[in-house]
């Protein structure tokens, strides 16, 4: 327990909780530029300061992701309508050799019908 004098022979005059409080307003912290109120107050101010910094960081950050993300995906990304567009010049470009072929077979036929 704390004891309510300075010491024990006198009595319960208060004195340490005077000196207790008295230390409240003594600038003890910061190089002796602070009392204990204005030190907390400010390392509170100063860790919000920083979190609300770190946060902005963290959410710039994000959005730099999806932005990169969406960039990847635009770049990479299969289109199933130009897929579909050369899935028919294909099947085109197999129609016309496969008539050069009929048309390839018909003549030597008639060739060898001459012969």
């Amino acid at each position: 327990l704390i004891a309510a004098s300075q010491s024990a022979t006198t009595e319960s005059d208060g004195s340490n909780a005077m000196a207790i409080d008295d230390l409240r307003n003594h600038r003890l912290l910061s190089a002796g530029t602070a009392t204990c109120s204005q030190f907390s107050a400010d390392l509170i101010s100063t860790v919000g300061i920083d979190a609300q910094a770190a946060q902005t960081r963290l959410d710039s950050r994000q959005i730099l992701v999806r932005r990169l993300q969406d960039e990847y995906a635009n770049q990479a990304g299969v289109s199933l309508d130009e897929e579909a567009l050369e899935l028919m010049r294909y099947e085109q470009a197999y129609m016309a050799a496969s008539r050069l072929m009929n048309t390839a077979l018909e003549m030597m036929d008639a060739i060898l019908q001459l012969a």
